[in-house]
């Protein structure tokens, strides 16, 4: 007996402090701190405890065997590329961490699994990550910070970030069953936009638009009852960025991205801001891989390989675009360019087989509102993709790795979960 009380202990310690890891590293990485890489690296270290249940775990979970699988593919397919076309000691750089990380991967999810998280423990990950929107959007004004300076600094990942967290939180309204969850998951949707807004990430914003048009769809197709509700927080919403709008840089930044967008496409082609800016590298990009031979068609350039041919472009007049492009600012294209049709592939699939996944499960009615998280994370990820760079981002591409991963294995552990008691499900997950 006292033995097993001293497993239950042992098993809980680890799973408490292995979460309270993952939370400060999720957490550090929205805010940009360098000290998020060290609980990164804490989170694999505790791992190796839980290695011996790899074996176990490949054979039998789905889900993890992919995890396993395409990750070190993605990873020996960069580096196979990045060693045919540069340097060697390019994959000592911070370019190349992003890829080289993923090898850690594995290992952690293979603990995650061995935690056992449950639903209820989800909703508590993603509101005690998400909270940091209100303390940092409360800072930002506090400090007077503008776009790309001081606390929004990057702006653009800590917008999408931040969106992610805030879309989220708006799900877990839906499906938690305590008050106290349903206050904290509102302020956290309505900070988490602000402070999206403050960054003035326009691709943040086209998420959203997105998400709200999704939900209202699949609310239309199974569950007319909470369109009411959807209406009743996007007006909250609204009330709040009307009360705050002339501090806010929203007016001028979507005034600004018309006016590039009517500008590119005049007589005259007048490149003018960040969308104009944007169209005329997609156009290089596109004009580029139309030349490619049937090699690097099916392989592309080369990591890296972009910038390289943008100032090519330039020096050649192919555009009189004087900014130097270092990516196309579109995953896709850049997947395309750089590692061809088969890199493309293989990067499409962190979102194809979870998407797959969940699509299976949306009309089970217990679990509804678990899965919509999971395909609304996806299509933001996507649009991410689509308006700049998210899987060569490493704040962005692990945030969507392990929130989808704990996303998915909640799901398939759901049915233990005191907090809601339903029957075991059926889902192959």
């Amino acid at each position: 007996m006292a033995n097993i009380m001293r497993d239950i202990y042992s098993a809980s310690s680890f799973k408490l402090l292995f979460l309270a890891l993952l939370i400060m590293y999720l957490a550090g990485s929205a805010m940009m701190l360098k000290s998020a890489d060290t609980f990164f690296y804490l989170l694999f270290l505790m791992s190796l405890f839980k290695v011996k249940s790899i074996p176990e775990h490949f054979k039998e979970v789905p889900v993890f065997r992919f995890f396993v699988v395409v990750p070190l593919l993605m990873f020996l397919f960069v580096l196979i590329s990045t060693v045919l076309s540069q340097p060697f000691s390019l994959i000592f750089s911070f370019q190349f961490e992003v890829f080289r990380n993923l090898l850690f991967l594995p290992i952690i999810f293979n603990a995650l699994l061995t935690v056992r998280i449950t639903q209820k423990e989800l909703i508590l990950i993603i509101l005690l990550i998400g909270s940091y929107t209100f303390f940092y959007t409360i800072a930002v004004f506090w400090q007077g910070s503008v776009r790309s300076s001081g606390l929004l600094t990057g702006a653009i990942q800590r917008g999408n970030l931040a969106v992610i967290y805030a879309v989220l939180a708006l799900i877990l309204m839906y499906f938690s069953h305590y008050r106290w969850q349903k206050i904290a998951a509102f302020i956290i949707f309505i900070s988490g936009i602000v402070l999206s807004m403050q960054t003035g990430s326009k691709g943040g914003w086209l998420a959203l638009v997105i998400s709200f048009s999704t939900l209202f769809v699949l609310f239309l197709l199974y569950d007319r009852r909470q369109l009411l509700f959807l209406c009743f927080k996007v007006f909250a919403l609204a009330l709040v960025l009307f009360l705050l709008w002339e501090f806010l840089p929203v007016q001028g930044r979507i005034e600004s991205a018309f006016k590039g967008l009517i500008d590119y496409f005049s007589e005259n082609g007048f490149i003018d801001g960040s969308v104009g800016a944007r169209l005329e590298i997609w156009k290089v990009t596109l004009l580029a891989i139309q030349d490619f031979n049937w090699f690097t068609l099916l392989f592309g350039q080369g990591f890296l390989s972009f910038m390289a041919h943008f100032e090519q472009a330039q020096l050649a007049g192919v555009t009189s675009l004087s900014l130097l492009a270092v990516h196309p600012h579109n995953d896709f294209l850049k997947l395309l360019f750089e590692f061809g049709i088969f890199g493309l592939i293989l990067f499409s699939a962190i979102f194809i087989y979870p998407m797959f996944l969940l699509l299976k499960e949306i009309k089970g009615q217990a679990n509804f509102y678990h899965v919509l998280a999971g395909i609304l994370l996806i299509e933001m990820l996507l649009e991410f993709m689509l308006t700049d760079s998210a899987v060569f981002t490493k704040q962005l591409l692990y945030t969507y790795l392990f929130l989808i991963f704990i996303l998915l294995i909640s799901f398939r552990n759901q049915h233990e979960s005191p907090y809601l008691g339903h029957k075991k499900s059926n889902t192959k997950l």
